[in-house]
């Protein structure tokens, strides 16, 4: 460092704020700015504003249409975008969409996105407006702007969840077929094959998404990329775990060196292991799972047309409306779907 840039840190120190005076309280952030400033610190990054002009939308199908519509209200939705953009959920649109394998930057999938949502909700809160004013019902006209709104946010937070959805479907996929893929890399490293040969016949071989990442990487170091390199962007293409975990050991023994064929064959153990883990807990929670669902789509029911009919009893001078009975076994039905999907989502890979 320089003693022009002393003599300036020196200058900033003497204005600052006499500690003596307890009315003044000092700039802390400024000050220290202004000292990274002067010593020729880097700051710390801002957050990159989102680039419109990468938005670009389908020529053809139902996304043109909104397309349409982004170009007379641009300027709207890309307020629109800006907001949304600060939902911790776009922080990693741009990684899902890698590993859901679409090739769409994030600008463009969240203008889509929020345009689509905004359109769809626009729809609902006309047609229930429409229909309050036929039916000529003053509450039904009322909650339209709502089930507008709800309609907006519901079906944008479902498509910002899209690519996540597909991310971890493709990683169900890979992790299904990676014991035997490691296995079959395993053998043929161990009878002497190359490693980048072994890696092509595992492209060769019908193991769905796992195939064809590995011969992505193939292409990579045909093209002239290190085997190292195009391992790490195989890792980042997919949310897989286990082929994470895969790839992070080969990197390791490539440095270090030794048996491959064993390291291999040790981490297809491995996998395999997790696997059987897995089921076992999952075997475990679908006892808890099915007392659950048979209360809720037994007990809940049978219960609740016994009350139903106690209340309709003259004694207790009242009855159930029956609307309220129609929501609760819709309530009921809705429960016992949502239990099922949950128990879907909860079903290890190879299940």
């Amino acid at each position: 460092m320089d003693e022009g840039r002393l003599q300036r840190i020196k200058d900033a120190l003497e204005e600052a704020p006499d500690e003596s005076d307890v009315a003044s309280t000092p700039d802390v952030s400024g000050l220290a700015a202004r000292f990274r400033e002067e010593s020729g610190a880097p700051t710390a990054p801002q957050k990159p504003l989102l680039n419109f002009d990468r938005v670009a939308f389908p020529k053809k199908g139902v996304l043109s249409f909104f397309g349409g519509i982004y170009q007379r209200f641009g300027r709207f939705f890309r307020g629109l975008s800006e907001f949304f953009s600060r939902l911790p959920i776009y922080s990693s649109l741009k990684e899902n969409l890698a590993c859901a394998g679409m090739r769409m930057e994030p600008e463009n999938f969240l203008v889509i996105s929020v345009t689509g949502a905004f359109s769809f909700g626009a729809l609902v809160f006309a047609a229930v407006a429409l229909l309050g004013v036929f039916l000529r019902d003053v509450l039904l006209g009322l909650a339209a702007p709502f089930l507008g709104l709800a309609a907006f946010i519901g079906v944008l937070l479902i498509a910002l969840s899209y690519p996540s959805m597909q991310a971890n479907q493709r990683a169900t996929h890979v992790d299904r077929v990676l014991p035997f893929a490691l296995r079959q890399l395993s053998t043929q490293v161990k009878a002497g094959v190359s490693f980048h040969r072994a890696m092509q016949s595992i492209a060769a071989s019908d193991y769905g998404l796992l195939s064809e990442e590995f011969a992505k990487v193939a292409a990579d170091v045909n093209r002239g990329d290190t085997m190292e390199n195009a391992l790490l962007k195989m890792s980042r293409r997919t949310k897989s775990r286990g082929l994470r975990r895969t790839v992070t050991q080969l990197l390791r023994s490539f440095k270090s060196g030794g048996n491959l064929s064993q390291i291999i064959s040790d981490i297809a153990d491995d996998v395999s292991f997790e696997v059987r883990m897995s089921i076992r807990d999952f075997t475990e929670k679908l006892n808890f799972i099915n007392v659950i669902y048979i209360m809720v789509g037994v007990v809940a029911p049978v219960t609740l047309a016994i009350l139903s009919a106690i209340l309709q009893i003259p004694l207790f001078a009242g009855s159930i409306p029956p609307f309220l009975v129609y929501f609760a076994f819709v309530g009921i039905l809705g429960v016992m779907v949502a239990i099922l999907y949950a128990t879907k989502r909860m079903e290890p890979s190879v299940w």
